[in-house]
């Protein structure tokens, strides 16, 4: 991420510190005279399309693909940046325009380097550079620079041809020898450029994906290659099966490779597939913008972290970082520094909080900059309330560990074994924060959360948690059959794990009873929601759960519940309408709810509960409390 900031957020901020008017005319159909005399047999070209015109003559190989793939040059002598289709469609850009356009030149620039280092260190040789020249403008001579090459599928049949093989080179190359990883960036960076010519991709949004795919290979490279050199190790691959079993074993192939195919930017396509995608999106703004007890709920992942490294070593972790205030930002700051999860965890906690902040990365506005501001509450929440404790929690388990543990006789100094403890304690927390808390990066996530199926996605959304949960669910029972956890300590676990978390989960939710009748009701819930945790990690049966027994809080997948409440809603509010009568509640927040949605409006799931909460409390005599307008109404 510190990487994809310095070489993309230049970019991002360029485009949103543009004017009003420019970014407009990024939008804005310019008509190009004997353009639909040429291969793209179109009339129009928009702003931005024009700019990524500009963003391919910064170099010979891009500038030929260019002229020749859109027919404007029918031979190689004319090539040139004295094209006169080419001069007649870059004479619409402003000096403004061409600034940009050598700002991406330079940005892209600092991808080579690093993406050279990392290709010399597993094969001896250099990638090779692309000669880039100068470009004559109206406004001086800019410099040229390197820009990814893209065929595009919707006028060249070559497209699809190019990525169904890089598609089975990756899959195949993951499975047979880790040597022919290669993320699509980097072949698209060293591939030559001169044999076939077809009718390249115009837009911005190319921008983004390259950035990806080369940043993916030059932080992922070699750590891949170097886990699947340990897989295929005879030993080390028996001591796994030995331990774990082959069925474990056998999912780490996957694992691995879905983490080496990360960075392609490779996302489902299908009919449906936008809309889906749209509609995911909406509600996670919806589910998580502005939301309260979303933000809430967070703090009761401090119990799973009880569960886990102990009462002791969470409360030790408490008063180091809130015992004394003065001190909490220096605690704060210490962990920042030497964390590599820490510092990214406000983006990653959770996969549908990951997807819209990756959503979000390119675009700026006042409604973008909305949805990114509504969803923080929530990472700030987890991280000063359960994640730092959580890592220092288990920095402390560690250290204490290997005081123990280090023989100082395996050193040769008091500095290097001081430094190897270090070391190990913030390996150990790192870890820690990702697997009892849940994470929303690939190397986290489960395989079925992988999926890039929006179908599958659809019925896996807000599972981080519950995912990490249901691991940790496993590991503690395998512990418990394997003799290393005892009896004492397993409840304990469980009652963390389970109990806890269940009863405050309700308290904050349903607030806390008023009389013996209401609380012999909760405790009745209590059980069943006890039951019926465990259920929250296995898609399907947590839905026909929840709707056997209510109370639980899920009511069949998130994404399932809009399209239905949308069909019903708005079909009975049109009708309502029609016949003149007077819509219903649920036929009002249904039909809003499709508008909200797929505007991606953040807030409306907390709207709606502090708005219904007004009108209960003065129209049906519900106690009014702060509890009530922020999470909803108890009735008297």
């Amino acid at each position: 991420m510190l990487l994809h900031d310095a070489v993309g957020s230049p970019i991002v901020k360029a485009i949103a510190a543009r004017d009003r008017k420019s970014k407009k005319r990024h939008a804005r159909k310019f008509r190009i005279v004997g353009l639909e005399n040429t291969k793209s047999n179109q009339k129009t070209l928009t702003g931005s399309e024009i700019i990524s015109v500009a963003l391919n003559t910064g170099n010979p190989g891009n500038l030929k693909k260019l002229l020749m793939g859109e027919g404007w040059a029918l031979s190689e002598e004319e090539v040139s940046q004295d094209n006169p289709m080419l001069k007649q469609v870059l004479s619409h850009l402003t000096k403004e325009d061409w600034d940009f356009v050598q700002l991406v030149w330079d940005q892209l620039e600092l991808l080579y380097e690093p993406m050279n280092a990392v290709h010399k260190r597993t094969s001896g040789l250099d990638i090779g550079k692309v000669e880039i020249h100068e470009v004559q403008t109206p406004f001086g001579v800019y410099k040229g620079g390197y820009f990814p090459l893209k065929a595009d599928p919707m006028r060249s049949t070559i497209a699809d041809t190019r990525e169904i093989d890089q598609k089975t080179a990756a899959a195949a190359g993951m499975s047979a020898t880790s040597g022919t990883f290669r993320p699509n960036a980097t072949t698209g960076a060293k591939i030559e450029r001169i044999e076939a010519t077809y009718p390249i991709k115009l837009g911005l949004d190319v921008i983004p994906g390259h950035i990806q795919e080369v940043i993916h290979y030059i932080t992922h490279y070699e750590a891949v290659k170097s886990v699947d050199k340990l897989l295929r190790d005879p030993e080390i691959t028996e001591a796994i099966k030995a331990t774990m079993g082959v069925a474990e074993y056998r999912l780490f192939k996957p694992w691995l490779n879905d983490i080496a195919n990360a960075g392609s930017n490779q996302e489902s396509q299908g009919y449906f597939t936008g809309p889906m995608r749209r509609i995911r999106f909406g509600i996670t703004m919806s589910a998580m913008g502005f939301k309260v007890s979303t933000g809430l709920m967070q703090t009761l992942g401090l119990s799973v972290t009880i569960a886990n490294i102990g009462a002791k070593n969470t409360s030790k972790a408490m008063l180091h970082l809130y015992g004394n205030p003065a001190k909490t930002s220096d605690a704060v700051a210490v962990a920042m520094e030497k964390s590599k999860v820490l510092v990214h965890r406000m983006k990653t906690m959770d996969r549908e909080m990951s997807n819209a902040f990756k959503a979000l990365e390119n675009k700026s506005g006042p409604l973008a900059d909305l949805q990114e501001f509504s969803m923080k509450h929530i990472a700030l929440i987890q991280m000063y309330s359960v994640d730092l404790p959580t890592w220092y929690g288990a920095y402390f388990k560690k250290m204490s560990e290997l005081e123990a543990s280090l023989d100082p006789n395996d050193f040769d100094t008091v500095e290097a074994l001081t430094a190897r403890a270090e070391e190990l304690s913030v390996q150990a927390a790192d870890w820690a924060v990702e697997n009892f808390q849940g994470s929303g990066s690939i190397k986290d996530q489960a395989a079925l959360m992988r999926d890039n199926s929006e179908y599958v996605k659809m019925y896996t959304m807000f599972m981080t948690f519950f995912s990490s949960q249901g691991n940790m669910t496993r590991d503690i029972t395998r512990g418990s059959r394997s003799g290393q956890i005892n009896p004492i300590n397993l409840a304990v676990k469980f009652a963390w794990l389970f109990g806890v978390t269940t009863a405050a989960e309700m308290l904050v939710r349903e607030g806390i009873p008023d009389d013996e009748d209401e609380w012999d009701e909760f405790w009745q819930q209590y059980l069943v929601n006890v039951a019926m945790l465990p259920l929250a990690a296995i898609p399907l049966a947590r839905d026909v759960a929840s709707g056997a027994f209510s109370g639980y809080g899920y009511a069949g997948s998130p994404t399932a519940q809009f399209v239905s409440n949308s069909i019903s809603g708005v079909k009975g509010f049109t009708k309502s309408l029609w016949e003149g009568d007077e819509p219903t509640l649920f036929q009002v927040k249904a039909t809003t709810d499709v508008v909200t949605t797929m505007l991606g409006v953040p807030g409306t799931g907390q709207g709606w509960t502090t708005g219904k909460a007004i009108y209960d409390i003065r129209e049906d005599g519900y106690d009014f409390s702060v509890h009530s307008l922020l999470l909803g109404t108890k009735k008297e």
